[in-house]
């Protein structure tokens, strides 16, 4: 164990290397999904933006 680490670091990073593809595989599920939620958001502010015009 890496004195320099709190415990809760070292267990995590150990998880977080086991099983790579499976972070990577959330890591870009949740980045997907943000991109969608903001995307939707500035189209729906766009299109109500020109509604209202």
């Amino acid at each position: 164990m890496n004195p320099l680490l709190p415990f809760e670091w070292v267990v995590a990073t150990r998880f977080l290397r086991e099983g790579l593809m499976q972070t990577l595989f959330i890591v870009a599920g949740v980045a997907l999904g943000v991109s969608v939620i903001v995307f939707m958001s500035a189209l729906l502010t766009g299109l109500q933006g020109s509604i209202f015009k």
